[in-house]
């Protein structure tokens, strides 16, 4: 539980939070300023996902007889890490993000949009309750996977939790981003073992085209190996990028990339301003 103890040792500088300021923080900084010198330009997304418990901050392991539990040892080497860093790199942008939420219940919800408010609600409980502490997040974000199993279920679930998100970034005068999307093991581009869907232009163009979302960006997530095993049915690497034109997965990235409301990153003009 290093990041359980990181959290409680903040107060009193004790050993966790001094390594972690002299072993992470700075080291990350420093880097940063490789990139930009001011963090201008740069988005900065710590602790993400931890809803689950797939990583070491993840709120399984935040559980224990110190003071801080839970959301408000996440939270707190959170803000501490952002307050850290904006120190040293004023510009830069930083992100909070959960994961998809999976357990806000749906159930005896009279529409859509008191189902939305509870993803609203449930993502309150992560932030934190200081103004000055809330005031160092710029984005709220959400990563979301496609179903391989049900995707148009998927779908309409990230529809309803993009506008739950909209709407509370609004509330607070924040960005709301997608900060981690995939069509999870579907296709598998090169040999067609999985049925491909318009993933591109069907499912993720919804979700800009839909005038109760409001997301400023979305950043599309890519795993891939080259041992991976290619005689299984799925190759389980999250295959979410084509890199083949004529293939149809190809064919439909270009077609979103072809939208109107579609602008790719390399479609900015960066000014520098003195």
């Amino acid at each position: 539980q290093p990041f359980y103890h990181i959290a409680n040792g903040f107060e009193t500088r004790d050993k966790w939070w001094v390594a972690y300021e002299a072993k992470r923080l700075k080291p990350m900084a420093e880097r940063l300023k490789l990139i930009s010198e001011d963090g201008s330009g740069l988005i900065f997304r710590p602790f993400h996902e931890a809803d689950g418990d797939w990583f070491w901050w993840g709120l399984r392991w935040l559980e224990g007889d110190l003071p801080l539990n839970g959301k408000e040892a996440l939270m707190k080497v959170f803000v501490e890490t952002a307050r850290y860093l904006k120190q040293e790199l004023p510009g830069l942008l930083i992100a909070f993000s959960t994961d998809k939420l999976g357990y806000v219940s749906h159930a005896n919800a009279k529409d859509d949009q008191e189902i939305a408010n509870r993803y609203l609600d449930e993502y309150i409980t992560f932030l934190p309750k200081d103004p000055a502490d809330l005031a160092l997040i710029d984005i709220y974000g959400m990563d979301l996977y496609t179903s391989k199993e049900n995707p148009s279920e998927s779908l309409n679930q990230f529809r309803i939790k993009l506008q739950g998100l909209s709407l509370l970034a609004k509330q607070h005068d924040k960005i709301a981003a997608i900060t981690e999307a995939g069509n999870r093991g579907i296709p598998s581009e090169e040999d067609g073992r999985q049925p491909s869907i318009n993933w591109y232009s069907d499912y993720l163009f919804s979700w800009i085209s839909d005038k109760n979302i409001n997301v400023a960006f979305v950043v599309i997530w890519q795993n891939w190996s080259n041992n991976r095993d290619q005689t299984a049915l799925d190759p389980a690497d999250g295959y979410f990028v084509p890199i083949y034109r004529n293939s149809q997965s190809g064919k439909d990235f270009i077609k979103y990339v072809a939208q109107e409301q579609s602008i790719m990153l390399r479609q900015f003009k960066l000014v520098s301003i003195h």
